[in-house]
């Protein structure tokens, strides 16, 4: 008996120490066993300077019009609002059926064409004209006031029947268009002949004046009798005197455009058939250090102009005209010189350099245009990149039509990023592209980029066959999301939620996620599990070990893959499943040895017996 009373005994001992020392061994196991580690997988941030952005989607800015709208403008003021301007022949908000100056701007905020007074405002109200106004072009000061000036040919403040130049603007504190003396300013007084091509742009290094330049066929103040170019002001003293810009010129002098640099300093380009006794056109440039009293040539002095498209022997015509931060000249403008030898126009570059006072040679940037290229215009941003749009007929797309062309010159790497096409919805001939430098409308960005706009009949969301304006802008592509991290939420014994979490870029209005079971370098061959709008995601899995990369969606495109992070998922029970799993193993133990001892005891007293 005593016997047995030891083994009982030992048993429980056994069982005590079983649960006091070995049961919270198991009790203390983590309950999720799991890794996740950041694969070396680089990721790189694509950028404008990159090259590696989208345009959006043509949109129309002249959907009030029912007839052709034609010749546009475009500036950008210092929130990003994009203003227009253009000659439209539609006879809406008191417009009459000549041809008149539309207005509209697109509100960042709202991200809504309209007027400041109408949906679409008509500028030339007071100057209607038997024929029409034409060519206005626009420019917006650090004030806010929008200004616009054209040329038409209406008997307005006595300046006769001839075309002339006029010029109104948009009082951003009193919410109302007008002149600085009447209704509209006439710009162009004392003169009898042919007025037209005006260019404007603000100097706000002095506090917003108004500087327009013109071609201009009255002989006055002893220039010849062919067309000139012409200089007016605007400041606080009010509109100063006319001066000749294209003076040494005996000859046909036109199409002028008109920049600032940060100091105020004015320069001048355009295409004169009669300075360096060519019997070509060419493009010629003038400095003006005197707020445009007095011109001259670039330094070093006395050059009175320069030459721009020297050794261009063909047709040099429409200049545009872009300073950089450091003061450079970058000239670009439409030629027909033969340089490839098929006798199709192409676009020309040259710069001023203000470090040694030198001008580059002559690049042909549309070099891989095989038709008509022409009309361009350039523009710089704040890093000093540089931009160029024009039309080009070159068939791209099986189509002989025209298209808005675009090429970029990257500061940082200091080449040409190659043409590309902005017009690839359009239908019909697109032409007379302009463009301009402001922040992007996109959420969250203060980038700036490429606005562009340009006229063209094609019927896009119903604005009929008509000529319309259009509008596009170089839009950038999601930057690589940065995956954070992996956490699992919950765990069964057959699957585990895991949540995924990463950095939000704005530029992406939707993010997909993509999984695999090995290391992730490419998604080319891959389908994405699922998408979210918000930076993260719930995914579910069993026992495994998974790769996870994030990638940007907009409506250019997707952008680059994110890090690649990889986790190993594990089902291990949790605490209390153990505590009763290990507890129902003791019991069922205890009992068999229980049993069986008492089995073998019972035996054992039978066969004494």
């Amino acid at each position: 008996m005593r016997k047995k009373t030891l083994q009982l005994k030992a048993l429980v001992l056994i069982f005590v120490v079983f649960t006091v020392l070995v049961l919270p061994i198991f009790t203390l196991t983590p309950t999720i066993c799991v890794k996740y580690e950041n694969q070396p997988f680089m990721t790189k941030t694509i950028n404008i300077q990159d090259g590696v952005v989208g345009w959006k989607s043509m949109s129309v800015v002249s959907n009030d019009s029912t007839e052709n709208s034609l010749s546009p403008a475009i500036t950008v003021d210092i929130q990003g609002n994009i203003h227009v301007a253009w000659q439209d022949k539609s006879p809406i908000f008191g417009a009459g059926s000549e041809s008149n100056i539309f207005y509209r701007f697109l509100n960042t905020t709202t991200g809504i064409w309209a007027g400041r007074i109408n949906s679409t405002d008509v500028i030339s109200t007071e100057t209607a004209g038997a024929i029409g106004a034409y060519y206005p072009d626009i420019a917006v000061g650090p004030d806010g006031n929008v200004h616009i000036v054209w040329f038409e040919d209406s008997d307005y403040a006595g300046s006769g029947s001839d075309y002339d130049i006029f010029y109104k603007f948009y009082n951003a504190s009193t919410g109302l268009w007008a002149g600085n003396v009447n209704a509209t300013d006439l710009i162009s007084t004392g003169s009898a002949e042919y007025s037209s091509d005006p260019a404007i742009v603000i100097t706000s290094f002095f506090g917003g004046e108004v500087n327009i330049v013109w071609v201009d066929e009255d002989p006055r103040g002893g220039s010849s009798t062919d067309a000139d170019i012409f200089f007016r002001r605007w400041d606080s003293d009010g509109w100063g005197e006319i001066n000749e810009v294209s003076a040494y010129s005996d000859d046909t002098s036109s199409v002028p455009d008109i920049t600032v640099d940060k100091f105020g300093v004015l320069y001048v380009v355009w295409s004169d058939l009669g300075i360096d006794g060519d019997v070509d056109y060419d493009i010629y440039l003038r400095i003006s250090e005197s707020g445009g009293s007095s011109w001259s040539g670039a330094p070093p002095l006395p050059n009175q102009f320069d030459l721009v498209s020297v050794d261009c022997d063909g047709l040099s015509s429409n200049p545009s005209i872009a300073i950089d931060s450091h003061c450079n000249i970058h000239i670009v403008w439409g030629d027909a010189t033969n340089w490839d030898g098929q006798n199709d126009d192409d676009i020309y570059y040259r710069m001023w350099n203000k470090s040694n006072w030198e001008w580059s040679d002559i690049l042909v940037i549309s070099n891989t245009s095989t038709s008509h290229a022409g009309h361009p215009q350039i523009v710089i941003d704040g890093d000093d990149n540089i931009y160029v749009v024009w039309e080009d007929q070159t068939d791209w797309d099986g189509e002989a039509d025209f298209d808005i062309y675009y090429n970029f010159w990257n500061r940082t790497t200091g080449l040409w990023n190659g043409t590309a096409v902005i017009s690839k919805e359009s239908t019909s001939n697109s032409q007379s592209a302009v463009a301009a430098i402001g922040i992007s409308p996109d959420a969250g960005t203060l980038n700036e980029t490429l606005h562009v706009i340009w006229h063209e009949p094609s019927n896009i969301t119903g604005c009929g066959p008509d000529y319309d304006i259009f509008y596009s802008r170089l839009k950038q592509l999601p930057i690589a999301p940065l995956l954070i991290a992996i956490d699992i939420q919950s765990q069964t014994a057959t699957e585990s939620q895991l949540r995924i979490d990463w950095t939000a870029d704005p530029r992406a209005n939707l993010f997909y996620i993509y999984r695999n079971t090995s290391d992730i370098t490419s998604i080319d061959l891959l389908t994405p599990i699922g998408n979210s709008t918000n930076p993260y995601y719930f995914d579910t899995v069993t026992d495994g070990k998974y790769y996870y990369v994030i990638v940007g969606m907009n409506d250019v495109g997707h952008g680059p893959i994110s890090n690649c992070l990889t986790i190993t998922v594990k089902w291990v029970p949790q605490n209390d499943e153990f505590f009763w799993w290990i507890l129902v193993i003791i019991v069922s133990i205890i009992l068999v040895v229980i049993v069986t001892y008492y089995y073998y005891s019972k035996r054992k007293n039978k066969q004494k017996k």
